[in-house]
């Protein structure tokens, strides 16, 4: 979503109309689920996907004349296992596409799109509500930060309104939209500069964590080592509060050069309401630390909040492959956070 939202700055900026495409439905083997979008320009150029194939294709097509037309729509494809293969699914299924014509001398659409790059940045929260109405303005957002952008229809809602309902499609005052709400993600501490963090913080830059890493060595934390990560820290392993403090939606992965650091990091990690924490070692070298950790009073159900060792079992030894391990479970916890 960040990098949709990062394209649509840039296509309104330079005054290009845009055509933006949400999975709005699915139902069966559909190559990408609710809530995937893209956007399509009138000069042709896309970012994002809702799964390739002839799916996309076809979407491709349909946009190019719609944005000609200045026209939005709802558009259905309900696929036998026939027709799957040759739409780029394997058992069929049924998906529904909102096609979205945003135009850039729109002031509403301009401010909503800034308002949630902001949110992004800032990780704050909110809500994106697209009419499927094609009457009615294409987008709409609420944010403790900005208020109501758009939406007129929408302001009787409250907070509580907000909080209650999941993301998806949603009725208010018998008009229909589709609801996206904007996480806090959090931002990911890396803690140590070293090899495999160097290969992990691109990775984890790619699908969107907001990645800081910190070090007690100057010279690991540049930005020709580290160009992906957001923030580069300078820190005392031995007292982190001094720089950073974690809050429940932050996670933090402890990779140092050396047992004692690792174990002063998992000490203080523990005391903050981080959402996930993690540390990487061999068995022998978890097994020492959950002992450690014991006789430094911590109970089990304390130490068990360590993900030890960090990353999915794929047997993975290179600091690459430790770094998809890594990457594949922060993608999972961030998963199950939702």
């Amino acid at each position: 979503m960040k990098d949709i939202i990062d394209a649509l700055v840039v296509a309104l900026q330079q005054q290009e109309p845009v055509m933006l495409v949400t999975v709005v439905k699915s139902a069966g083997s559909t190559p990408r689920k609710r809530g995937a979008r893209m956007i399509f320009t009138k000069s042709g150029q896309q970012s994002g996907t809702i799964g390739g194939g002839k799916v996309e294709y076809l979407a491709e097509e349909l946009a190019a004349q719609m944005i000609q037309e200045k026209s939005s729509q709802v558009k259905s494809y309900s696929l036998t296992p026939k027709e799957a293969s040759g739409l780029g699914m394997v058992c069929g299924g049924k998906v529904s596409l909102l096609f979205q014509y945003l135009d850039p001398q729109d002031i509403n659409i301009q401010k909503i799109i800034r308002q949630v790059k902001t949110a992004f940045a800032k990780d704050s929260g909110g809500w994106l509500f697209s009419s499927l109405d094609p009457k009615e303005p294409a987008l709409a957002f609420f944010s403790e930060d900005s208020g109501w952008i758009g939406g007129d229809a929408l302001r009787n809602l409250t907070r509580q309104d907000l909080e209650d309902w999941q993301a998806g499609l949603i009725t208010v005052a018998e008009k229909e939209y589709f609801l996206e709400k904007l996480q806090q993600p959090g931002r990911l501490y890396v803690f140590g500069g070293g090899h495999v963090a160097q290969a992990l913080v691109p990775v984890l830059a790619k699908v969107d964590f907001q990645v800081v890493v910190l070090d007690d060595r100057p010279e690991f934390l540049t930005s020709a080592v580290f160009p992906e990560a957001q923030e580069r820290l300078l820190v005392d392993f031995e007292d982190i509060s001094q720089v950073v403090h974690l809050t429940e939606h932050d996670y933090a992965v402890v990779m140092t050069r050396g047992h004692l650091y690792d174990l002063m990091l998992h000490q203080q990690l523990l005391q903050t309401p981080a959402y996930y924490l993690g540390g990487m070692g061999s068995r022998h070298k978890v097994a020492v630390m959950i002992q450690k950790l014991q006789e430094a009073g911590y109970t089990k159900e304390q130490i068990q909040r360590i993900h030890m060792p960090i990353g999915l079992p794929i047997k993975a030894e290179s600091p690459a492959e430790l770094a998809i391990s890594i990457a594949g479970e922060l993608i999972l916890a961030r998963a199950e956070k939702k």
